[in-house]
């Protein structure tokens, strides 16, 4: 088929039927122009009418046509996975037209962005190709607090850690302040989820201080609190605290652990009905993750010991 896009960052308009050539002449890039028979006769014959084989062998994402960023402003984000993923380079001219055709990013739609996005974090060295998407500056043209130095060592400490999916994406939004977080959140349409793991980090950055002050697990938990535990992985990989990462790290070693006794059991051992419940099994999952008791005896020796001191 052969298509137009009547404005920047449109969805394109199918104008007419057309041939194969021109079938791949309106792809991405030429690594991504080429067609395969599948003919019996042909099965296999390579058609490659925009030179996509040169780019492969010489290790070239180039566009197109001279528009083609313009037309659809996603091929930035796309480009930066295929530099990354493949290790490849863009030529000189598809590289002045990437920086040239960065402020179209604003046309895209939330959802558009996102999806990019998406696919960026789940790529399979993740934090590479964000941190290459931020380096190009098609991350920072999506949101501008995403070009400070702070973001490019977060993630290279995320690297380190192999984050991916929704903690990296925790990771990406770790330096950015509260309000640039906001813009960044509706900017790309999160999902309740996402925005869940999102917020969560802005209030863990905002508590780095104390997490680097709480060198047991169970203090890390009381900061920690409710955060979903990819905002906990961010945290751990992306603070600038080398204490706060410490301890966080540790905290996730031991957050599993399963407390040996549940309500029922502190009933049975004498704690009174109602709040007192309540506070003697976090006190019970603190010892825990501290890991002061593991085995069931020694949690029903830790509870009955707490009741004869309240006595």
């Amino acid at each position: 088929r052969a298509e137009v896009y009547p404005y920047p960052a449109s969805l394109p308009v199918i104008v007419a039927q057309a041939n194969m050539a021109d079938d791949l002449a309106r792809r991405d890039f030429g690594i991504n122009a080429m067609a395969a028979s599948l003919h019996p006769r042909r099965f296999g014959n390579l058609l490659d009418t925009q030179g996509g084989v040169a780019d492969l062998e010489d290790g070239v994402v180039r566009v197109l046509h001279r528009a083609s960023f313009r037309d659809d402003p996603t091929r930035l984000l796309r480009a930066a996975r295929y530099v990354s993923r493949l290790g490849f380079r863009m030529d000189g001219a598809t590289r002045r037209q990437f920086r040239s055709n960065l402020r179209y990013m604003d046309a895209v739609s939330a959802a558009r962005v996102r999806r990019e996005i998406e696919r960026l974090l789940t790529e399979q060295d993740a934090s590479r190709a964000v941190l290459t998407a931020v380096r190009l500056g098609v991350l920072p043209a999506v949101e501008s607090g995403l070009a400070a130095p702070e973001v490019r060592a977060a993630l290279k400490r995320a690297d380190a850690r192999g984050l991916r999916g929704l903690a990296l994406l925790g990771a990406l939004t770790w330096p950015l302040p509260a309000e640039r977080a906001d813009a960044f959140r509706e900017r790309i349409g999160v999902t309740k989820r996402q925005a869940q793991v999102m917020r969560a980090v802005v209030r863990l950055r905002e508590s780095e201080q104390r997490l680097s002050e709480a060198q047991r697990p169970s203090r890390v938990s009381r900061v920690v609190g409710v955060a979903p535990r990819e905002a906990v992985e961010a945290a751990s990989a992306a603070a600038a605290s080398t204490a706060a990462r410490r301890n966080l790290a540790r905290y996730l070693d031991v957050s599993r652990r399963r407390s040996p006794l549940d309500g029922h059991d502190l009933l049975a051992l004498g704690v009174p009905p109602g709040p007192a419940v309540g506070g003697m099994l976090t006190t019970l999952r603190n010892a825990v993750l501290d890991g002061v008791v593991r085995a069931r005896t020694q949690a029903e020796r830790f509870v009955q010991e707490r009741l004869a001191a309240q006595k």
